[in-house]
């Protein structure tokens, strides 16, 4: 792209930006929003203010590292709770995370380097510079990818392996849903076909290019990727309720190929995220001006590569946030105030966007847009551990409690089963009508999102499993989670003629939304206490105290209390827990 072109494209971007301020944006609106339901009030030190909020959020089980900077001064950098729970290995300033979507404005600014060197047009055609690109997705430009408007759905997934022409051809393989450049629709294979952009162009694998184009010249010397050998002392472990732990470096899907590539898989850690920003801006990586188009609104909500977001009260808001199984990191940048926080989180669920917006406002001494953590009472390690062990109710309940820095965290165990559970009995019909090809039975008991999804999975996905794997002989549930989204997950195993494999749906409103039929990479953890005849376990849950004999558990998503336990004592002198309506009593073995 000449010279002459970039400023055509900045400028035919710029002409948006006057109609965009006027527009309220996300942050606005989440802000006025809080205020009207009595938000927390201004602090008057933001530095105290920052490390009271963490404190409170450590106390319900929050764990992660928080970095601050407001007008070039960092106010807060320290790390809350645990990089490992099993060995009891706390989290440092420089423990490395994986920033999962976060990695995508890092491949932006690999194609905009590109762009600066004229060997890539953002107006050209994707099949300038991809494989095998057919008729139907010609229309698509580099652009279009940058900006989420290449028409494609968002559920257009796959590229698996390493080669890149059967990626392309995988992610291709429909037609765009709407016509190119009319409609944002966040697409991460796009971000696929842009790290095979700038492999084919640049000559280097995307992860050399990467280092070349982004790491080197932002001094990221602590970053690297997935599937990397780094020492485990160095890397954050994940955490997410129901689903087996993972290290930052282990790949969340299964191979580091192009079905993940360019849209996640960057392992870092905070202060080279900040050296990042920094050389973004300072145009060290990318010239000035191109910075500028890329954080300059390109469809509703995305510059090239950032979310971009403006409001009368903060101005331009570059962010953007990854979340993939047991890490959840944020990264914003209000750019007219000159503050940049970064939140890098291995506790699940939490919704990271939450934190720093909070955050944002303490450093700027305003009121907290989203729900700060209840008051916390402050009880002594030797309290906590007085609580340490199992408890069991009349009921048949079980309490595992075992305690943390600041609170409990305690896992359930009911008995019951899950045969008897009406998503459940769903899955077993569904399944039931796969394999006797039942057409009219699987439409039924699906969404009707995708019409033709029925006939697929009838024609195509339910032989295809059948002929790889061998007749099934037995479908076993063993965990059902609800959503706070009103979605349902069951999980299951799928016991066929060569052997078991491990699955899981997704049900909306008692039908079938999403179905994967090989996810191995949950069995260790969500299968341990799940049986269809056994008692079902509860994912472990943080509890904090809030007076001398009570403690509440959090709703991260909805920045909310969840539920109360109460002692009928003091903690070293309690006898008892009442939580939901029973009774918990020490197990004989331990009084």
């Amino acid at each position: 792209m000449t010279t002459a072109h970039a400023t055509t494209h900045l400028r035919r971007r710029l002409a948006t930006v006057g109609v965009c301020l006027a527009i309220a944006s996300i942050s606005a609106r989440s802000a006025a929003s809080a205020r009207g339901s009595g938000a927390t009030a201004i602090a008057e030190d933001p530095k105290r203010a920052i490390a009271e909020y963490m404190a409170g959020c450590e106390a319900l089980g929050w764990s992660g590292v928080v970095l601050v900077r407001h007008q070039g001064k960092v106010l807060y950098h320290e790390a809350h709770g645990l990089a490992d729970r099993e060995t009891g290995r706390a989290l440092e300033k420089d423990t490395r995370f994986e920033i999962a979507s976060l990695t995508k404005p890092l491949t932006a600014t690999a194609i905009m380097g590109l762009v600066d060197e004229g060997k890539v047009d953002l107006d050209a055609s994707i099949a300038d510079y991809l494989p095998g690109v057919p008729d139907h997705a010609k229309a698509i430009t580099v652009s279009h990818l940058l900006s989420h408007e290449s028409g494609m759905p968002r559920s257009a997934g796959g590229g698996r392996g390493d080669d890149l022409a059967i990626a392309v051809a995988d992610y291709l393989r429909e037609p765009p849903v709407h016509a190119p450049g009319t409609r944002e629709d966040y697409w991460n294979g796009g971000y696929a076909l842009l790290a095979g952009i700038v492999e084919t162009v640049d000559g280097n694998s995307f992860e050399e290019s990467v280092r070349k184009r982004v790491f080197r010249p932002a001094k990221m010397k602590s970053s690297g990727f997935i599937g990397e050998d780094v020492p485990e002392k160095e890397v954050a472990r994940g955490y997410e309720a129901g689903k087996e732990s993972r290290l930052a470096t282990e790949p969340p899907y299964g191979g580091t190929g192009w079905h993940y590539r360019g849209m996640g898989g960057i392992v870092t850690h905070a202060e080279d995220l900040l050296r990042f920003v920094d050389a973004f801006d300072s145009g060290r990586i990318v010239k000035q001006g191109t910075a500028k188009l890329m954080q300059t609104r390109a469809s509703a909500n995305h510059g090239l590569g950032w979310g971009i977001a403006y409001s009368m009260e903060t101005g331009l808001r570059r962010v953007h946030g990854g979340d993939v199984r047991g890490f959840h990191v944020y990264l914003t940048s209000l750019v007219d105030k000159k503050v940049d926080v970064i939140v890098l989180s291995n506790f699940g669920p939490t919704e990271t966007y939450k934190v720093t917006w909070n955050l944002e406002a303490l450093a700027l001494g305003q009121e907290l847009p989203h729900a700060a953590p209840p008051e916390r009472a402050v009880w002594k390690a030797k309290d906590l551990e007085a609580l340490r062990g199992t408890w069991t109710s009349a009921q048949g309940s079980v309490l595992e409690v075992e305690p943390g820095s600041a609170g409990l965290l305690v896992t359930r165990t009911e008995e019951g089963g899950l045969d008897a559970d009406p998503h459940v009995a769903r899955m077993k019909e569904f399944i039931s009508f796969l394999q006797a090809g039942n057409l009219e039975g699987v439409r039924s008991s699906v969404t009707t999102e995708w019409p033709d999804w029925p006939e697929r999975l009838i024609k195509t996905v339910w032989p295809a499993h059948v002929a790889k794997h061998g007749e099934l002989l037995e479908f076993l549930p063993f965990a059902v989670h609800e959503q706070d989204n009103g979605f349902v997950s069951v999980r299951f195993e799928l016991k066929h003629a060569t052997g078991s494999l491990f699955g899981y749906s997704t049900l909306k409103e008692g039908r079938v939304a999403m179905l994967v039929l090989d996810q191995a990479e949950y069995v260790t953890a969500t299968s341990k206490g799940y049986t269809s005849e056994g008692p079902v376990r509860s994912p472990p849950t943080w509890w904090m105290p809030v007076s001398d004999t009570e403690l509440v558990s959090y709703d991260w998503r909805k920045g909310q209390e969840a539920a109360r336990m109460r002692l009928d004592d003091r903690p070293r002198k309690a006898t008892t827990i009442s939580l939901e309506e029973e009774t918990f009593e020490r197990a004989r073995a331990e009084k």
